[in-house]
């Protein structure tokens, strides 16, 4: 497996005599991270791909720990290059609510067809 590169901004990086390509567990990693940055209703092309932020892991009262996490694991194991999952399990999943600064940290470990990921929201 192969992807492109993405800079800090997550934009595409090109040019750089092939270094500008992820491979393997790095590829797996990047098509993780970019799937949980696409919030449902974004791309224009299937509004329902997604993860569901406004919809439902911001919603008033909210809806619980473990549901958002159900979520957002999901999320992470429907991972596929074309018809391949990528994913395989998750294991060591979490999500902390911290009141004060009204954020969700989600950390856990993805087995890919490649090996362990470590993933985290880095939230705080």
């Amino acid at each position: 497996m192969k992807y492109r590169k993405l800079d800090a901004n997550g934009d595409p990086i090109y040019g750089q005599d092939g270094n500008s390509f992820v491979t393997d567990k790095d590829a797996v990693a990047q098509a993780i991270l970019t799937r949980l940055k696409l919030f449902e209703g974004e791309w224009w092309e299937d509004v329902k791909d997604g993860l569901p932020v406004w919809s439902q892991l911001l919603t008033y009262g909210g809806t619980g720990n473990n549901n958002r996490s159900s979520i957002i694991t999901s999320r992470i194991l429907g991972t596929k290059f074309g018809n391949t999952a990528l994913v395989v399990s998750m294991n060591n999943v979490s999500v902390v609510y911290n009141s004060t600064t009204r954020k969700y940290t989600y950390t856990g470990s993805a087995q890919s067809i490649y090996g362990e990921i470590k993933i985290t929201n880095g939230g705080s």
